[in-house]
């Protein structure tokens, strides 16, 4: 559970997917999604050092994933 969650939290924070689209791609409800981007995000903020380096994590797959949209244009 927690696995899934911290993916769905990833590719809410790096992409422009809805709640909906990553609670269909896991075959859940929206409403699980929400809770699991509040829960990571809650233990992330918890975890102090690490939040850090997970936060720069998130910036760079963030880039990532513009630059993989450009080349697409």
């Amino acid at each position: 559970k927690t696995a899934r969650f911290i993916c769905m939290y990833m590719l809410y924070k790096c992409t422009n997917l809805t709640y909906d689209t990553i609670g269909n791609y896991y075959g859940k409800d929206h409403s699980t999604v929400i809770h699991a981007v509040r829960k990571i995000g809650e233990e992330i903020t918890l975890a102090g050092r690490h939040s850090l380096e997970l936060n720069n994590y998130i910036k760079e797959l963030k880039r990532e994933f513009r630059l993989n949209e450009l080349r697409q244009l």
